[in-house]
């Protein structure tokens, strides 16, 4: 029997009920669940993943793991999901594995970006000195954790290889692959017309559970439909032109 993964998260009160859901999609010999409960992390309201304070706790949680991990292990926010068998994700995370690279992370989009909510990370000296740096660069500027790891690859500081994983891990600001050969979902981008607090998990559960309605009743135009629905937001365009205006010079990067 293959050996079990550590996977890693933290959540705060409000998105506990996202944290639980992965935590029952996990129950496997295949990955050890190490999912903990963090009662406020100071979220700043309205700020992207929770702003600077959250950004900076889950850094140092990462560096401190990092550090006493002597195998490879998962670290991910909580609005993610298994999709398929454990055992075909499980598979999946080895076959990453098996090259060189020292992290893995998803594709904000397919042709470009890095999302850095489902990362697997090869423990080293090398990464814990990257993970420090990475830290002290958050903490002297006031720029997203994702958006300075984007900025390492593009203009090659970064002191690890780095390398994206493919879309069968998706994110959902990324075009998808085909239904069937989804192995993961990550809700890192969700329409939401009532335009609720990020506080509220509502509007990630629900993508969550019709990702999940779409693969287990293998009705891949309904999943068409969703992701034509999240792919045509006029917020997530204007994103993807803000941050990543030169798509081409992700071409040769891993």
């Amino acid at each position: 029997m293959a050996a079990a993964l550590e996977w890693h998260a933290r959540s705060d009160g409000n998105h506990w009920p996202l944290a639980e859901r992965l935590r029952a999609g996990l129950d496997s010999e295949l990955f050890d669940a190490r999912i903990a409960r963090v009662d406020d992390l100071n979220g700043l309201p309205g700020r992207a993943a929770g702003g600077k304070p959250v950004q900076r706790f889950k850094l140092r949680e990462l560096i401190r793991i990092a550090s006493e991990a002597s195998t490879p292990f998962v670290w991910s926010d909580v609005d993610v999901q298994p999709l398929g068998s454990l055992q075909r994700l499980h598979d999946a995370i080895t076959d990453a594995l098996r090259t060189d690279a020292d992290l893995f992370v998803q594709r904000e989009f397919a042709d470009c970006g890095c999302n850095v909510g489902f990362l697997i990370v090869r423990p080293s000296p090398r990464m814990d000195a990257f993970l420090e740096k990475w830290l002290r660069d958050l903490e002297s500027t006031n720029t997203l954790d994702q958006k300075i790891l984007n900025r390492y690859l593009l203009a090659n500081e970064a002191s690890i290889s780095v390398k994206r994983l493919p879309t069968t891990f998706w994110a959902s600001s990324s075009a998808p692959p085909l239904l069937h050969e989804l192995v993961l979902h990550h809700a890192n981008f969700v329409v939401d017309t009532q335009r609720r607090p990020s506080s509220d998990p509502s509007p990630k559960i629900a993508q969550l559970d019709a990702v999940r309605r779409c693969f287990d009743e293998k009705d891949a135009a309904a999943f068409g439909t969703l992701a034509g629905f999240i792919a045509g937001d006029a917020s997530l365009a204007k994103y993807r032109e803000r941050h990543f205006p030169d798509p081409g010079a992700w071409a040769a990067l891993p």
